[in-house]
């Protein structure tokens, strides 16, 4: 993917996000599923998202996501 496609997905997040965060540590975090379905209007399927369980228990799932352009 070329810088150019980078920065214009940057600018479509930018101009195209309406709110949706979550207080993590005292600083607000943009959700996840709203970043991914940004990126995936703007990348398409320029962007790959692999995703692998790396710890799970009884009470906690660990998990990774891998995101590729």
């Amino acid at each position: 993917m070329s810088d150019d496609k980078l920065k214009n997905a940057i600018s479509f997040f930018d101009k195209n996000y309406k709110g949706g965060t979550v207080p993590i540590h005292g600083k607000e975090y943009v959700l996840g599923a709203t970043k991914i379905n940004l990126a995936r209007k703007s990348l398409g399927s320029d962007l790959d998202i692999v995703t692998k369980v790396i710890q799970q228990d009884d009470k906690q799932v660990m998990m990774q996501a891998d995101i590729y352009k």
